[in-house]
């Protein structure tokens, strides 16, 4: 019963990928079977173009956490995550020596907010699961400009000490 309610309700909120296809509602072990701890999540998937996102947890609606990627987006996203974290690592390493009570999610808000403006979009609109290809390859540029600027003038390291 709770299977087939799942997926009626995932019928009506499917995503649609860029070739047309309507996506459909899998577990993490069919877009990582070698990863044990994505197993009992909820992820979209277009088979023909192996595209696939994550659903946000304990969404009832199984919203999904960005755009259908294929390898090659997923790819530019992790690029871009890699020069993204940079910044806000380096704003919550600065944020914190002045307020203890400061959080890493409004410090990725914050570098969101910096890098929409940026790039011209929405706040709201601003995130690397949403990203194009272009897009991820236009934040990549900007964010790795000022990540190592502020990692030379606050001496910041994202590496771990040994």
């Amino acid at each position: 019963m709770f299977r087939h309610t799942l997926r009626r309700l995932a019928m009506l909120r499917a995503p649609v990928c860029e070739c047309g296809q309507v996506a459909e509602l899998v577990m993490g072990d069919v877009v990582y079977p070698e990863v044990a701890s994505t197993h009992h999540k909820h992820y979209w998937l277009c088979r023909p173009c192996d595209a696939w996102t994550s659903c946000h947890e304990n969404s009832p609606s199984l919203k999904p956490t960005g755009r259908l990627a294929n390898a090659e987006l997923r790819a530019e996203k992790r690029k871009t995550h890699g020069a993204f974290d940079v910044l806000w690592m380096v704003g919550f390493h600065r944020i914190s020596r002045f307020n203890p009570n400061a959080s890493k999610s409004s410090a990725i808000s914050i570098a969101y907010g910096w890098l929409a403006e940026r790039m011209g979009m929405p706040a709201q609109r601003c995130h690397i699961g949403a990203f194009t290809i272009e897009q991820c390859i236009q934040a990549q540029s900007i964010c790795r400009n000022l990540g190592h600027e502020l990692m030379e003038r606050y001496n910041v390291s994202t590496q771990p000490r040994t």
